[in-house]
């Protein structure tokens, strides 16, 4: 096995028995040269994290993994790297990241010399600024998401993984049944339309919407959904046609839902590099969960599905709230590989809204 073959399944073993137990994760502190713990509520694991980070990880079920310094990395003997690996390229930068402490160096080295295409004044950039605590994927441009390279930029909130469980549960909703119309689809907070273009590239016969307040993430919205969808600049569901008032088979939502004074437990990335707006959930992060329960009443078909992600904790009182305003609560299967729910609240079909 592979040297970085070994490390990889360490560092997954240790996702696997010990992160559950620890909300610690370890960051790198470059001043100091040294690994230092930062503690991070379970539930904001992955709560505005990168699916990669200098110092720490995040890996793709929404884990976070403790880092091994630099000077633990196992190599046998015989795949110890050779004096003349600098002379690789990619070698020579995988040597830079995991200094910087990135958990995933050999796989960013190879984003990054694809994006710098052969010049090395852009890639010396990247890397440094990578080294610096950037997020990778704004740094690139794009994002993995359910098999698409979606557009991302600075300054926008990056999809996570974790969010494929609600694309899952969106889909099945999507195909279940049939109906004589053509069926729609609404991501509400939809940022740069993880949701709305992975249903388009997935049900082509679907008609999605992207509902968006930033003008940003408006713009890589809308390059994500190549004119498979329609990008509606809208603070919460208000900025919709009036036309699909009680129309929409669908709706699917990842509100800002940490709460105010939770916002600093935030891994660095998030906190530095992510927009305030796109994480803050009020006092007790159910602000914008409110909010879209509330809306969609008036938007939703009879017998339609809102779907929500958010936090294990927050779970039951958005259940209550949606209960109080007739919606009928449904059981989903939840991730357990996450620390993040799906609130599913079904509309009555008997009830005009």
């Amino acid at each position: 096995m592979p040297g970085a073959v070994k490390v990889a399944a360490l560092v997954h073993r240790l996702a696997d028995q010990e992160i559950r137990k620890s909300p610690t994760v370890i960051d790198f502190d470059r001043r100091t040269n040294n690994f230092c713990e930062e503690v991070v509520p379970s539930e904001h694991e992955d709560m505005g994290a990168p699916l990669r980070g200098c110092g720490r990880a995040i890996d793709r079920s929404g884990s976070t993994v403790h880092v091994l310094p630099k000077d633990t990395t196992m190599h046998h003997d015989s795949e110890r790297p050779h004096n003349n690996s600098v002379s690789d390229p990619h070698a020579s930068l995988v040597i830079r990241l995991r200094s910087a402490g990135c958990v995933f160096a050999e796989e960013e080295a190879s984003i990054l010399l694809e994006r710098a295409n052969g010049n090395s004044i852009l890639l010396d950039r990247l890397v440094k600024a990578r080294e610096d605590g950037a997020p990778l994927e704004p740094l690139v441009g794009w994002v993995d998401f359910a098999g698409l390279r979606l557009s991302v930029g600075p300054d926008v909130f990056v999809p996570r993984q974790r969010t494929l469980h609600l694309l899952n549960i969106t889909l099945q909703e999507l195909r279940r049944g049939s109906s004589t119309r053509r069926r729609t689809f609404v991501e509400a907070f939809a940022g740069v339309a993880p949701l709305a273009a992975a249903v388009s590239a997935t049900l082509p016969g679907i008609r999605v919407i992207a509902c968006e307040c930033d003008s940003s993430a408006l713009h890589h919205a809308a390059i994500n959904l190549a004119e498979q969808g329609t990008v509606c600049a809208s603070d919460v569901l208000n900025g919709l046609p009036s036309a699909d008032r009680q129309g929409i088979d669908v709706i699917a939502a990842v509100p800002p839902y940490v709460p105010d004074g939770e916002l600093g437990l935030l891994p660095r990335e998030a906190r530095e590099y992510e927009p305030l707006a796109a994480l803050q959930g009020g006092v007790d992060g159910l602000r914008w969960v409110r909010a879209v329960i509330s809306e969609a009443r008036e938007w939703i078909a009879p017998a339609g599905l809102l779907v929500i992600e958010l936090s294990e904790r927050q779970l039951e009182p958005a259940t209550q709230y949606g209960r109080a305003l007739g919606w009928v609560p449904e059981q989903t299967e939840q991730d357990d590989d996450s620390l993040t729910s799906v609130l599913a609240l079904r509309a009555d079909p008997h009830t005009a809204r």
